[in-house]
């Protein structure tokens, strides 16, 4: 009788067991132990921020026009520019060239999460010189019964000395990155020289031909240019104020002295968050 108490007690006493286990597999099925999910994180990026970069710029300098307004003087209110419009003339062509700049930034960064606008100053020292030189001919008949065989000659170049921009920028936080695209308005300074002679043999049906000029006129100047810029990048939080960056840049400048300016920089920075 004794043997089969403790029997009993014994199976009851498993059963227990079994059946606690089993209820706290069941409650784990259910979902007694809810997850709960980390808030996001990303880096701080508001706020005032000041760096240094260094860069690389290859561009395209169109002296197409580049004499247009020196030939138009020299031959102002003549009938051979009236009829042949030879200041329109594309004397000179279009030269590449390409430079290291280094420069400096400040801006401004406001946050919404992982959403980022901010506004940006920068300015860059680069040394980019092009230059070109040009002739073209042709006969020109303008109507009072003479034929100018014409010559233009000319030439132009420029120095950019530096350049900046203040720029508009978009971004969206990915951790410690935060990619950006920007867009803005640039100014540049240069050093622009240009030059152009006007030449021309004139038939006359009753006389021997004439040599008109030549007549040369030159002009050198230091010139401000404005445009536009729009590009992008990335900055890379290293710790809580320290960033580093990489970004692309294309500015395109408006026609200044008959010259149009345009190229791409590529370029590194660091910069520190305050």
């Amino acid at each position: 009788m004794k043997k089969c108490v403790r029997g009993l007690a014994c199976g009851v006493a498993v059963l227990t067991v079994m059946q606690s286990a089993l209820a706290a597999d069941l409650d784990y099925l259910r979902g007694s132990e809810v997850f709960a999910p980390t808030p996001a994180i990303y880096s701080n990026w508001s706020g005032f921020y000041v760096g240094a970069q260094a860069g690389y710029t290859e561009g395209e300098v169109d002296f197409s026009k580049g004499v247009a307004s020196l030939v138009a003087h020299i031959l102002r209110e003549s009938a051979l520019e009236q009829s042949g419009q030879i200041s329109g003339w594309d004397i000179l062509g279009k030269r590449d060239n390409r430079d290291a700049s280094y420069g400096g930034f400040i801006g401004y960064n406001s946050q919404w999460e992982n959403v980022v606008l901010g506004i940006e100053a920068n300015y860059n020292k680069i040394s980019f010189a092009a230059a070109t030189t040009g002739s073209l001919s042709r006969a020109i008949a303008p109507g009072d019964g003479l034929l100018y065989h014409t010559t233009v000659d000319g030439s132009a170049s420029l120095h950019l000395t530096d350049y900046g921009t203040l720029r508009g920028r978009a971004g969206y936080v990915m951790g410690n990155f935060m990619p950006y695209l920007m867009a803005g308005a640039a100014f540049g300074r240069a050093d622009i020289h240009r030059s152009a002679t006007v030449t021309a043999l004139v038939e006359q049906p009753n006389g021997p031909p004439f040599l008109f000029g030549p007549v040369t006129e030159t002009e050198n100047k230091t010139a401000y240019m404005f445009g536009y810029s729009f590009g992008g990048g990335i900055d890379v939080m290293l710790w809580s104020c320290l960033f580093l960056r990489g970004e692309a840049e294309w500015i395109q400048f408006g026609r200044v002295a008959d010259v149009k300016t345009d190229f791409v920089t590529g370029r590194v920075a660091a910069g520190w968050k305050f």
